[in-house]
């Protein structure tokens, strides 16, 4: 139908990335999370043919765990007052290049990393679509995350629970990646 009214909703989410070349590899970065808000990518009228054609850069944020999730919700309104509605979701990447790791398995039995000992991480480095790329410089750290909590009472008041987080860097280099692979030895003493 000609000239109705539209509006087109966009809304991101995370999803777990994936690339089918590194399937035992983690690309997704467990220290980020991202919740993001539904924004309006068009609001207007149809044509006359009952189309529309729009451009619209997307800024994605470059603060996100990995791949994003793009659900575009599109309505359509009728002249009687209701709407048609309808959901597309796509895949999108928010960078251009990703690096994944696979962590050594360690102590199997304890599911663990035994210290004083060298364990070797591998690197995988691909664009986007799933390509292997060579990275001359990624700089890889290691931190120590300590959490502790406890009962805090003072007075006549009632006991609250407190909590604190520390972290502290154990170990950092720079690696390379040819053929978009790299190794990096940790040991934490």
């Amino acid at each position: 139908p000609a000239h109705l009214g539209a509006a087109i909703e966009l809304t991101l989410k995370p999803t777990v990335t994936r690339f089918p070349r590194n399937p035992d590899c983690v690309f997704d970065d467990p220290a980020r999370g991202f919740s993001g808000q539904p924004s309006t990518l068009f609001d207007g009228d149809l044509d006359g043919e009952g189309n529309v054609r729009f451009e619209k850069h997307l800024e994605l944020p470059r603060d996100v765990p990995g791949m994003l999730r793009a659900t575009f919700v599109t309505r359509v309104f009728e002249t009687g007052g209701a709407f048609s509605i309808a959901r597309e979701t796509r895949t999108i990447a928010p960078f251009e290049r990703f690096v994944g790791l696979r962590l050594p398995k360690g102590d199997v039995a304890r599911d663990m990393l035994l210290t004083d000992r060298k364990h070797v991480v591998e690197l995988a480095t691909l664009v986007a679509p799933g390509r292997a790329v060579d990275v001359d410089r990624i700089q890889v750290s290691l931190y120590k995350i300590e959490w502790k909590w406890w009962w805090d009472q003072t007075g006549d008041s009632l006991a609250q629970y407190a909590q604190r987080e520390s972290q502290a860097m154990v170990q950092q280099d720079t690696i390379a990646t040819k053929g978009g692979k790299g190794e990096w030895t940790l040991e934490v003493k």
